[in-house]
């Protein structure tokens, strides 16, 4: 088990929903707590089913959370990048994860075990307050999610995509996203060709830059938004 740097850790904290208002005392506590993973590309972190045991804070990389359809086909309704929590329910209640998380690429995650950390967040009103904000606003953000991935244009599906790759704490012009047109093309559910088609036509307006193989770079952030909230 791999521990993480109390000071580094609880300095990354401080940026994370809902940990901004707690002291570093506090955040150091809670890193003390925590232990890092790594998880290899394509790897499950968790099942949909499982009970909730950790939540985790993605320090690299990038996840997908999913749930199966009975004919077995995986809808897509939540992505965490870098600096997102997820696996909230460890930390709140009792009830096994309503997703499956896989990781889309290499990701390091800090884990949070619940059975730990519970008992701290009772004492702390003002935490499992902000818990419960990012629940709600993560179920609003899922919804969006999923309503642009079902959306009829291609573009408003691969613009909400792209947008919500960008973490939140980077949200700016320049913003580099390690995603290839083919994983583009899987996430938003189009073929190759159409997300091809949809990033060059991005590229020409100068919103992205396509220019490295596996690369994206955001270079107009909020005419990326605009066009993710074209619905």
């Amino acid at each position: 088990m791999q521990i993480p740097n109390i000071e580094t850790t609880a300095n990354f904290l401080r940026t994370v929903e809902p940990f901004r208002q707690l002291s570093l005392d506090d955040l150091g506590a809670i890193v003390r707590l925590c232990s890092l993973r790594r998880i290899p590309a394509r790897s499950i972190v968790f099942s949909e089913g499982d009970f909730g045991e950790n939540a985790f804070v993605a320090l690299s990389g990038r996840l997908a959370l999913f749930k199966r359809s009975p004919v077995g086909k995986d809808l897509i309704v939540e992505l965490a990048t870098v600096g997102d929590l997820f696996g909230v329910i460890a930390l709140i209640d009792h009830r096994p994860y309503p997703l499956t998380c896989k990781a889309q690429i290499d990701s390091h995650l800090l884990v949070l075990p619940g059975a730990a950390i519970k008992p701290f967040v009772a004492q702390h009103p003002s935490l499992q307050m902000g818990l419960m904000s990012v629940v709600t606003t993560r179920m609003s953000e899922v919804q969006d999610l999923a309503r642009a991935l079902a959306h009829d244009r291609i573009e408003t599906r691969i613009a909400s995509l792209l947008i919500r790759l960008i973490p939140h704490s980077e949200f700016a012009d320049g913003v580099p996203l390690s995603i290839s047109r083919q994983e583009i093309a899987d996430l938003s559910g189009v073929t190759l060709e159409s997300a091809s088609r949809v990033v060059k036509a991005l590229e020409r307006q100068g919103i992205l830059d396509a220019s490295q193989i596996g690369m994206i770079t955001v270079r107009d952030a909020v005419s990326l938004k605009r066009a993710a909230d074209a619905l």
